[in-house]
C-alpha cells in the first residue's frame, strides 16, 4: 500500500478508535473496496499491525539516512531522529481520543511489530559507525534510554514542542560534549 492510504487507515484508526473501526471504515477512508482490503489483510489487526510497520520501517529508514550523515553533530542528527520516529506523530496522537487505544494495540502487537528491535539495531550501528563513547555506562544502555525514554515521550508529551524539549533534556544527559 501506498503512503495515502497507510496514512488513512491511521486517520481512521485514531478517528474511529480500533474497537468501533470496521474494516468498511478503512476501505472507505482509503479510498479502496472492502474486497480489497480484504484481499490484502485478514483482520482490522492485521491492516492496523501493516500501518504501523509501515510508519516505523519509514521513519527508521530516514533516521538511518540522516544519522549517517556527517555535516551535522551528532546531538543534532540524534534530534532529527527523535522528530522521525515520534516528534511528527505527536499532533496526530494528541488530536485523538482514541490515540491510547490505538497505541495500546501496538503494545499488545509489539513481537509482530519488531519495531524496538529494528529501532534499537539501527541506532547502535550509527553511534559505533560515529565512534560515540558514552559518558556513563555501556553502549547499550544509552540505546536503550533513547527507545524507552523515545516511547515515554510518545505517551507522555502533550505535544510536539514539549515532545522535542524532553528529546533535548535526554540528549543533553547523554551525550553533554556534542552542542
Amino acid at each position: 500500500m501506498n503512503d495515502k492510504r497507510m496514512e488513512a487507515a491511521l486517520d481512521v484508526f485514531l478517528q474511529y478508535g480500533f474497537k468501533k473501526t470496521s474494516m468498511e471504515d478503512i476501505a472507505r477512508g482509503m479510498g479502496i473496496s472492502r474486497q480489497a482490503v480484504y484481499k490484502n489483510y485478514k483482520s482490522k489487526q492485521d491492516v492496523l499491525i501493516n500501518v504501523i510497520i509501515y510508519f516505523s520501517e519509514k521513519s527508521i529508514a530516514e533516521s538511518f539516512a540522516i544519522l549517517q550523515q556527517q555535516e551535522e553533530c551528532l546531538y543534532e542528527r540524534l534530534l532529527k531522529m527523535y522528530w522521525l520516529v515520534g516528534g511528527q506523530f505527536i499532533e496526530r496522537l494528541r488530536s485523538s481520543p482514541h490515540s491510547h487505544e490505538v497505541m495500546f494495540q501496538v503494545e499488545e502487537n509489539h513481537d509482530k511489530v519488531n519495531y524496538h528491535d529494528h529501532f534499537e539495531n539501527m541506532l547502535k550501528t550509527v553511534l559505533t559507525a560515529s565512534n560515540f563513547k558514552p559518558v556513563r555506562g555501556a553502549l547499550d544502555d544509552v540505546v536503550a534510554t533513547i527507545r524507552i525514554t523515545m516511547d515515554g515521550l510518545i505517551h507522555g508529551a502533550k505535544n510536539e514542542e514539549e515532545f522535542m524539549e524532553g528529546a533535548k533534556h535526554i540528549l543533553n544527559a547523554l551525550i553533554p560534549s556534542e552542542r
